[in-house]
């Protein structure tokens, strides 16, 4: 009997689904997209310009360590246009200068230190508004995932400021340079 409800239930479940989905609570609903590839990785990136105040990174690399340097710098003005605050925490105790928009530095952009002992980040992680994205470029593969989950969210960026509050603040200067 078991074996023959079973399909049944399978071909009725999204239609049920759907007809009640007002009663799923709202901050239950998720989205997840995939994304592959340079396009992939530019989509999220330029999905992050839809950031409300601030952007928070996990960050491995320079957004031009993995796209070209005049889209990066496009998407670094616009942060700059759209007032959005950039905080990153990198395991890298220095950078050489990596951009000429001096403004995004010196007024949107901040960055810490954590030692890869204490947190070794080996996949880039976003959080804005209700979003979580994260991406890892390895071997030329770039693999992207961004779930818009508010619960997800909200626990990114608690963990991301505890971090915050360990890391060690880096020196900014010209260019984005930084050092410890």
């Amino acid at each position: 009997m078991t074996s023959s409800i079973t399909p049944q239930i399978k071909n009725i479940l999204p239609d049920l689904l759907n007809e009640y989905s007002d009663l799923i609570p709202a901050d239950s609903k998720s989205t997840v997209l995939n994304y592959s590839g340079q396009d992939g990785l530019k989509q999220v990136t330029l999905n992050s310009l839809t950031a409300k105040n601030e952007l928070v990174i996990f960050e491995i690399g320079t957004m031009s360590s993995f796209l070209d340097y005049d889209f990066s710098e496009k998407v670094r003005k616009i942060f700059v246009d759209k007032k959005i605050k950039v905080r990153e925490i990198t395991n890298h105790d220095s950078q050489d200068p990596w951009t000429q928009v001096e403004e995004f530095v010196k007024k949107f952009w901040d960055c810490r230190y954590i030692n890869p002992q204490t947190l070794k980040i080996d996949i880039e992680t976003l959080v804005y508004n209700d979003t979580v994205a994260l991406y890892s470029y390895k071997n030329g593969h770039i693999f992207c995932v961004e779930i818009r989950n508010p619960n997800l969210a909200k626990m990114q960026k608690q963990m991301f400021d505890f971090v915050w509050s360990q890391a060690k603040k880096l020196k900014i200067g010209p260019g984005g340079s930084t050092s410890l």
